[in-house]
């Protein structure tokens, strides 16, 4: 029997019955796939057509859902910080920034192996680490600002009192 099916819009085939089954099993035709074959009123979508066929198929998990068994947990499940943590090494505090980027780096790598809770615990220390150099970084610069606006002038205006004074 010759089949034909509906692919954007477009009619397909003829195509054998071997053929079809392929392109069932490979995901071309859905159940939702309309398709017809001679015989057929109309066309029908393929669940309709030939229900002993659409079984086979294999739907899409729905959104949210857990990955399929063996299958690697898609990178951006969970969030790696990566940015964040690069950022803050350049632009705060390295030490820090550096243990964060370490973290973050393991994030997809467990996703990878299917460790959802190591990844999951590296993205919680990568994002900590990333806000602990951001907090030393701040630190750093309001100690700074002190020193520039508070200690340099009496510092400085010691220093001059001292040279005056012969020392």
């Amino acid at each position: 029997m010759n089949w034909f099916y509906s692919e954007g819009g477009a009619q397909k085939g003829p195509v054998d019955d071997a053929a079809f089954r392929a392109l069932v099993s490979n995901g071309t035709i859905r159940p939702d796939t309309l398709v017809w074959h001679e015989g057929m009123a109309d066309w029908r979508p393929l669940s309709a057509a030939d229900p002993g066929l659409a079984p086979q198929v294999v739907p899409p998990p729905p959104p949210g859902s857990a990955p399929a068994a063996g299958a690697p947990i898609p990178p951006g499940t969970v969030p790696n910080h990566l940015v964040g943590a690069i950022l803050s090494t350049i632009f705060c505090c390295l030490p820090f920034g550096i243990v964060s980027i370490v973290f973050a780096a393991q994030v997809n790598s467990k996703l990878a192996t299917r460790d959802l809770d190591g990844a999951r615990a590296a993205s919680r220390s990568a994002n900590a680490w990333m806000w602990v150099a951001i907090g030393v970084g701040i630190a750093k610069m309001a100690f700074a600002l002190f020193y520039v606006l508070v200690a340099a002038p009496e510092i400085h205006k010691a220093l001059e009192e001292a040279a005056a004074r012969g020392m």
